[in-house]
């Protein structure tokens, strides 16, 4: 950092977001003719769920089968087994059948949602314009649960500086628990924290030097032999393929945000990368 020609640094917040599927939560459990706790949700989990609910339950987890409802979108919040266990707790304990049906306004309240993140970040380049150093502190506000905090934070060391070439990184990442929703899966999980400051730091740098943030962003890709901000290579190097097909379509965005501005309103065009 300190032998770099430039450096930026900056602070960013995402925010808590909640699934809003155009149906609230409904889920049936009953026992089987066979003796098993047979629950039927759309997880997007199903597999998992029996044993995520099991310990709670105080059921055994092979006893236990889900069967997947009819699915519209996968909506990250079903990977947690709220509503199913709930379901499953009311017919151990009254020995019947069991449909619950949440109004919005309780499916709101009980689901998980997108774990906001604090960051402070900074980033440094040379001279030529080409990032030589990373830091960064990510903080999750995650809830009262723990579930799939791990994933969480190991994600957020994929996802920050990605896909860029940035030959010195140093990261932590971390999680507190509040009294507010908990987090859990949401579309794009993890990546959406990481690259909120990731790719806004991009754009500060690019300002600082006076460059158009698509090439600076194309100066710094990662390319055939480049490691990612882990220190091994890329699954797949497309980068350079990618914005070269965007090129004459960022060009032409401009033109058209030019062509319409006025002094009383402004128009532009941003980019920004990502991966799952």
């Amino acid at each position: 950092m300190q032998e770099s020609d430039h450096t930026a640094e900056g602070s960013f917040y995402s925010t808590r977001e909640p699934h809003l599927p155009i149906e609230p939560d409904v889920v049936q459990a009953y026992m089987g003719e066979d003796e098993v706790l047979t629950i039927q949700y759309k997880s997007q989990f199903v597999y998992a769920l029996g044993w995520m609910a099991a310990e709670g339950l105080g059921y055994p987890s092979e006893k236990i089968r889900v069967i997947e409802n009819e699915t519209g979108g996968s909506f990250g919040y079903s990977v947690s087994p709220v509503t199913p266990a709930l379901a499953a707790a009311c017919t151990l304990a009254l020995g019947k059948p069991v449909n619950m049906t949440l109004t919005y306004a309780e499916h709101q309240h009980i689901t998980g949602k997108r774990t906001p993140s604090n960051t402070n970040i900074r980033l440094a380049a040379d001279g030529n314009g080409k990032l030589q150093a990373m830091e960064y502190h990510i903080s999750y506000e995650h809830g009262a649960y723990s579930e799939f905090t791990q994933s969480l934070l190991t994600k957020a060391h994929y996802f920050m500086g990605f896909p860029y070439s940035i030959p010195n990184v140093m990261g932590i990442a971390q999680a507190a628990y509040s009294n507010l929703g908990y987090g859990t899966t949401y579309r794009a999980f993890a990546a959406v924290q990481a690259l909120t400051a990731s790719e806004a730091i991009i754009d500060m740098m690019a300002e600082k030097l006076d460059m158009d943030p698509f090439d600076f962003r194309y100066a710094n890709i990662a390319r055939p032999g480049d490691l990612n901000t882990n220190g091994v290579p890329y699954n797949e190097y497309p980068f350079e393929e990618m914005m070269d097909m965007l090129r004459p379509k960022y060009k032409a965005a401009k033109e058209r945000a030019k062509a319409r501005s006025t002094s009383q309103k402004l128009c532009g065009v941003g980019m920004a990368m990502g991966g799952y």
